[in-house]
């Protein structure tokens, strides 16, 4: 089966985006990620930022507070609606990227939503996109922990058009050619059995979410390949 075009994706988030509402349990997860590898791995002020596959806008607007920022995307107006003072940018984020301006590119969970014939290509115009010694913080999903939570659903209709998950090694094999890898783990443990059971999965994301146990879960999970994604810092080669 033929890959959508981007006209076809281009659509179907026009839409996704305008539904999509409060930043969900994930997405707060992973906005903890990326800000505190950013503070952690590239500590300085004013910082020229990319973030590649912006959405709705939320990450580029928590990340406006590290220096000058642009989110780029497929299609950009929800993301102009909901933060006017933030910088959007419609762009094909396979590879229409300047080069060598930024200190930081940003891509959590892009990556996998390209066709697998440009996800290496996508790396590669990151790579060009980032200054000497810039930083990439990706996320993105973790291919035998989803795939074995997919199977567990009765409806897949919300899934995106495209989702070619990698594994630990695929993931690895094509970064490493461009940056050298300061920081690989995972985030958002997600017990399976949690999908069919409604009475465990309500108090689970109490306890994980708003009590904060996320933590300590998240703590643990980012020297390992057990979360529902990967987390990942590169510095450029």
């Amino acid at each position: 089966m033929s890959s959508p075009t981007f006209e076809h994706q281009r659509k179907f988030y026009e839409t996704y985006w305008k539904d999509s509402g409060r930043l969900s349990i994930d997405e707060k997860c992973r906005r903890r990620f990326v800000l505190s590898a950013l503070s952690r791995f590239r500590p300085a002020k004013s910082l020229r930022i990319l973030d590649v596959g912006c959405g709705r806008g939320w990450m580029t607007n928590a990340l406006s507070r590290y220096g000058e920022v642009l989110g780029v995307d497929l299609f950009v107006e929800e993301a102009r609606r909901r933060y006017p003072k933030a910088a959007f940018q419609e762009m094909n984020i396979v590879s229409q990227f300047p080069k060598g301006v930024y200190d930081v590119v940003v891509t959590s969970e892009v990556l996998e939503h390209l066709p697998r014939e440009n996800q290496a290509e996508h790396i590669r115009s990151i790579a060009g996109a980032l200054s000497r010694g810039g930083l990439l913080i990706l996320t993105t999903p973790n291919k035998p922990q989803l795939e074995s939570l997919v199977r567990k659903l009765k409806n897949t209709s919300h899934m995106q058009p495209i989702e070619n998950w990698l594994s630990q090694r695929e993931l690895r094999e094509m970064i490493q050619p461009f940056f050298f890898i300061e920081h690989f783990g995972s985030a958002r443990f997600y017990p399976i059995f949690l999908f069919s059971n409604l009475f465990l999965r309500v108090p689970y994301h109490v306890f994980y979410d708003y009590l904060g146990a996320y933590r300590l879960i998240d703590k643990f999970l980012e020297s390992t390949d057990w979360g529902t994604y990967f987390t990942l810092v590169g510095r450029k080669l």
